[in-house]
């Protein structure tokens, strides 16, 4: 105790203040990444992921991604509060906050491939791929979906 009388006891403040300072200079990005996934043909995933997403002339738009942010932002809200609370109470640092966040993001995406309830595939792709049911014929996509932590400038 001082000559006062007052003990002064950070009991983590400073070190919770310094997490959440981080946030300021982190993001998370969550989908497919170019260039990191190559299927065994030799296609790059990123862009075939971009040509379901948005459509081509041949390829309907299956937005997975879109769709799946736009269908669950209060949900996206609620992690993201939630992980923020996690830094502020001492119980996660910001990056271990940011996977959170990530990995619910890749999660959800991933059963929205699957479940999504996108127009089916034509009948000469169903005789290519033999099956009706669009984005999930190997897996690979599916499997391509993942997060990065990433820090900004």
């Amino acid at each position: 105790m001082g000559k006062s009388g007052v003990e002064d006891r950070d009991l983590g403040y400073k070190d919770i203040l310094k997490e959440l300072a981080k946030f300021k200079k982190m993001g998370v990005k969550v989908g497919i990444t170019e260039g990191n996934h190559i299927s065994e043909s030799g296609a790059n995933i990123a862009e075939y992921a971009a040509y379901n997403e948005e459509g081509t002339k041949d390829i309907p738009s299956r937005p997975f991604i879109r769709s799946w942010v736009d269908n669950n932002q209060e949900q996206i809200n609620k992690v993201m509060d939630s992980a923020f609370n996690s830094v502020v109470s001492g119980k996660r640092t910001a990056e271990d906050a940011m996977k959170r966040i990530g990995e619910f993001g890749a999660s959800g995406i991933k059963k929205n491939i699957v479940n999504g309830g996108f127009e089916p595939n034509k009948a000469s792709t169903v005789k290519q791929k033999g099956s009706s049911k669009p984005l999930i014929d190997t897996g690979t996509m599916r499997n391509a979906v993942s997060y990065e932590v990433v820090k900004k400038k």
